[in-house]
């Protein structure tokens, strides 16, 4: 996946200091949820990969952009990368 290559290239420069990864409102919102007003959207959220599966348009946009940034913090989990908000 890109998201491997990019953020390995980022951690092994001796350039880059920071990096800000923003995220696709598509990564979290399309799970099943309803959304309401006092919903509070977070990592908790993130796009439940059966209605991918069940789906025949769209989700797949939705799932490409909730394994890509899945894959951004598990690197950086391990990576042991500090976060800043």
């Amino acid at each position: 996946m890109r998201t491997h290559h990019v953020t390995n290239v980022f951690v092994k420069s001796q350039l880059v200091k920071h990096v800000i990864l923003t995220s696709s409102i598509a990564a979290v919102t399309f799970n099943g949820r309803l959304l309401t007003p006092k919903a509070v959207v977070d990592d908790t959220w993130f796009f439940d990969h059966k209605l991918c599966k069940e789906s025949k348009s769209w989700y797949w946009y939705v799932l490409s952009k909730t394994l890509a940034e899945d894959a951004a913090w598990k690197f950086a989990k391990k990576k042991k990368l500090t976060q800043q908000w």
